[in-house]
């Protein structure tokens, strides 16, 4: 494996939602997609049995003016809940793992790097402020983004597939209005973006007066 040349400042550079150098560098960012695509797609089928049997146990005390449709949906309503809490408990445990297994790599990795002696040094300021509150970092990382971006992806794909089955008009109202949730994701990752460059830029000019 290539020795990872550690930036003397934080490049700016857009990669996408996923950095590719992450993604093919460290295993446990491969698998950890692979699992949060199969929970998420769990997850999404729990959400759509909770909705049914809402909408079954709403319309029919209001079609049948009795309380029998709502008893007779409650066992799936419970299911649906113990579903989607069992199932996101699931995708912490694995976020969490897959957090210590890629920090731990990264770190290595890093300190192979700063420590061979054909590689250019970075300053040291900028070293440890990565190998600390730098990778720190992947814990929101892996815990909330890469969950949150699999159910972005998966959810809204088995919902329309319910819907459709359903009711065609509701999908095709549906698939017009989606497109207006990446456009606030993006806008919310832009300003993300730009608030972090000036947290690292802070962090590691205070390492460098710390080393000094």
């Amino acid at each position: 494996m290539n020795a990872i040349k550690v930036p003397a400042r934080l490049q700016s550079d857009r990669r996408g939602p996923i950095d590719p150098r992450l993604l093919h560098r460290v295993g446990p960012v491969r698998r950890l997609l692979i699992l949060h695509a199969v929970l998420g797609t769990l997850r999404a089928a729990a959400i759509v049995t909770i909705a049914g049997g809402i909408a079954y146990a709403v319309g029919g005390v209001f079609a049948q003016h009795t309380v029998d449709p709502a008893i007779a949906a409650l066992p799936w309503l419970v299911a649906g809940f113990l579903a989607r809490s069992l199932l996101a408990w699931l995708s912490e445990v694995v976020s969490a793992r897959a957090a210590i297994a890629t920090k731990s790599q990264l770190r290595r990795e890093v300190a192979d790097a700063y420590l061979r002696p054909d590689q250019d040094q970075p300053d040291r300021g900028t070293v440890i402020t990565l190998i600390t509150a730098g990778l720190d970092e992947l814990d929101g990382y892996f815990a909330k983004y890469l969950p949150q971006l699999v159910l972005a992806v998966v959810v809204p794909a088995v919902i329309i597939v319910a819907v459709t089955v359903r009711d065609l008009l509701s999908a095709v109202i549906i698939v017009c209005t989606l497109p207006l949730i990446p456009i606030f994701m993006i806008l919310v990752g832009w300003t993300t973006q730009e608030l972090t460059g000036k947290r690292w830029r802070v962090q590691a000019r205070l390492s460098h007066h710390f080393v000094d």
